[in-house]
């Protein structure tokens, strides 16, 4: 007798651009061609992020799906949107299995990160507990915890919760959006691009601090693809400022603001080297498509980039988070050899192709709930 195959309601954040509307894409994509998926509660959030906004419809939705439908087998929810989700699931379908995509750091683990390096930075900012409590509120509830990284699945070890953790990384991208392009002949010798949000957690001092420490010519250059965050004036903001101005006297500093999702590959190949600095991450998509335009990647430790953890020095360097000086190292070892970065380049991109691309995520992940369903 054919084992009955569970019944799937995915939280479903609508269509973006992000990692994390990515990965709730390729979720979705992959229940629905594994014929799993019986219902998507499409919901779309308050303007401003607001969390309980954004959870309230989630939750309405499910019930409203159990109403018509009935009882799903399993309820999959984003993490740090899931909670009032599964506080519903928990009362109107008992039996199902809470599923809980993790794309980050356990919270408890990312406040002491944070929070321990804005101390270092001298700047009076703690993150707040409530992220903690209501995150580990959705960990507790969940019955079974999805990481797409070993750097994220090693945070919930340490907390004691292995039991729950099921591994579905590492992380891809899109193969067909993702290619190497032609290194523009524009003036610049060596060029190291940091792409996302620019603010204390992301490193984004420690890359000023390396260049600086690496001490280029006038030909090299340090990219941020994004904008200093959080708001003008604040502490962190000018901090973050402060650092940039500081690196741009030591050396060629350039903020080029965010690109649009097809100016991206773009930028990729016009830097040499891709760099995240980060003191926290989930899984790290940006390393992802830097390796597949083809470009080495220097990264942190906590960066959750699994194929550069498996191929370290083949493909680029892992440094420690916090170390502005193995940064520094790393930046100063393919600023010298040209040959270097085209080597590990190729690699990179070999590495990533042979990973496989969304596709491999979405159905993998389907895999992975049948095999949870069935034992």
């Amino acid at each position: 007798m054919t084992a009955k195959r569970p019944r799937v309601v995915v939280s479903n954040y609508g269509v973006g651009d992000n990692s994390v509307l990515l990965v709730n894409k390729g979720i979705l994509d992959g229940v629905r061609a594994a014929g799993l998926l019986e219902g998507d509660i499409v919901w779309r959030g308050p303007v401003g992020n607001d969390r309980y906004g954004y959870e309230q419809q989630a939750a309405t939705a499910l019930r409203r799906h159990v109403e018509v439908y009935g009882a799903p087998d399993m309820v999959v929810g984003q993490a740090c949107f899931a909670l009032a989700l599964f506080r519903v699931a928990e009362q109107a379908c008992p039996d199902a299995v809470r599923v809980l995509q993790r794309d980050s750091t356990h919270e408890r683990t990312c406040k002491e990160l944070v929070d321990a390096e804005m101390v270092r930075c001298d700047l009076p900012i703690s993150a707040d507990w409530g992220n903690v409590t209501h995150s580990e509120a959705e960990y507790e509830s969940a019955h079974v915890i999805t990481v797409l990284s070993h750097w994220v699945e090693r945070t919930f070890i340490d907390r004691g919760m292995g039991r729950k953790l099921v591994y579905v990384g590492p992380q891809t991208a899109e193969l067909m959006r993702w290619r190497p392009g032609e290194r523009p002949d524009d003036g610049v010798d060596f060029r190291v691009m940091v792409a996302g949000q620019m603010r204390v957690a992301k490193g984004t001092h420690m890359a000023c601090r390396a260049w600086s420490r690496m001490g280029g010519g006038a030909d090299d250059q340090l990219v941020f693809s994004g904008h200093p965050e959080p708001q003008a004036g604040t502490p962190e903001r000018l901090f973050i400022d402060n650092e940039v101005k500081e690196a741009q006297a030591n050396g060629n500093v350039r903020v080029i603001g965010w690109g649009r999702l097809e100016e991206m590959p773009l930028r990729y190949a016009a830097c040499d080297v891709y760099c995240l600095p980060s003191f926290q991450e989930g899984s790290s998509m940006t390393c992802v498509e830097a390796m597949l335009c083809g470009r080495p990647v220097v990264a942190t430790e906590n960066s959750g980039s699994d194929l550069l953890e498996e191929h370290n020095g083949e493909v680029g360097f892992m440094v420690p988070a916090g170390d502005d000086k193995a940064l520094a190292d790393a930046f100063e070892v393919y600023r010298r050899d040209p040959e270097l970065r085209r080597r590990h380049g190729t690699k990179a991109r070999e590495v990533a192709m042979e990973a496989g691309g969304s596709g491999r995520f979405a159905a993998g992940y389907a895999r992975a709930l049948e095999n949870v369903w069935s034992g």
